[in-house]
């Protein structure tokens, strides 16, 4: 694909949902983008191959403008939407919690960020285990521990 078959396309898939303005803006980001890779010495094809499929983006961008739409309309505002392709080929949708769902071939589980509720709970358990040992030792050990402060004390007291 050349740089102006990647921008036909993705001005022809947003033109069907928004202005004639939007789309320049989003093409002209992305001339302007391809321009800054190339002087940094990125061949054309390295550039097209790191942004990856036109209608993808197109999507990523649609959506997020209906994500905005409909927050304007809720009074607040909306998480965005982006969408990866993997090395299987596999389009993901990614929001900004971190949740994902793919769309093509394959099907992807739902990612759920419980990664630090499980940290947490470990550190908290292995908390509760240490200080449990440590009273159960010292509970046992109390009765020698007191002959020893009551040795040392009439040593102390008598004999200094």
């Amino acid at each position: 694909m050349t740089r102006q078959e990647f921008l036909d396309i993705l001005g022809r898939t947003l033109r069907r949902e928004l202005s004639e303005q939007e789309v320049a803006d989003n093409l002209r980001y992305y001339e302007d983008y391809m321009d800054r890779e190339i002087q940094a010495g990125k061949s054309e094809e390295q550039v097209l191959a790191q942004l990856g499929d036109p209608r993808l983006i197109a999507r990523t961008i649609l959506q997020v403008d209906q994500q905005k739409e409909a927050a304007e309309e809720r009074g607040y505002e909306s998480r965005e939407t982006v969408y990866t392709e993997d090395a299987d080929g596999v389009y993901q949708e990614e929001a900004a919690d971190g949740r994902g769902t793919s769309f093509g071939d394959k099907v992807k589980v739902h990612s759920f960020q419980i990664k630090g509720w499980l940290i947490l709970l470990l550190v908290v358990v292995i908390l509760f285990l240490v200080l449990g040992t440590m009273f159960a030792v010292l509970w046992k050990l109390l009765p020698v521990i007191l002959i020893i402060a009551a040795i040392s004390w009439l040593y102390q007291r008598f004999f200094s």
